[in-house]
């Protein structure tokens, strides 16, 4: 079964975690902050990022389906790489 989410990472990523375009992108915020709100999706804590002397330059923050429980990363662009939405899989 596909969560709420998972459309989301299918429509603005084309499958592949990259978000391409700038619309896209803007939608992308739009949407998981509207899917917070609502309170089908929960925010959950993030851990440091290892490599520390970047951390200031992306922000990472991690979202949970609440209809499947999957867990989503989001990671804003930065000077070495566009934003990022992608399933975390912990197999």
């Amino acid at each position: 079964m596909a969560g709420t989410l998972d459309e989301i990472f299918r429509v603005r990523t084309s499958g592949n975690g990259y978000v391409q375009q700038e619309w896209e992108h803007i939608l992308l915020q739009r949407e998981l902050s509207q899917l917070v709100a609502e309170g089908r999706v929960r925010e959950e804590a993030c851990p440091l990022n290892k490599n520390a002397k970047y951390r200031e330059d992306w922000v990472t923050r991690r979202f949970r389906d609440l209809e499947t429980g999957d867990l989503y990363e989001y990671t804003s662009p930065w000077e070495r790489g566009g934003p990022r939405f992608y399933k975390l899989g912990f197999d």
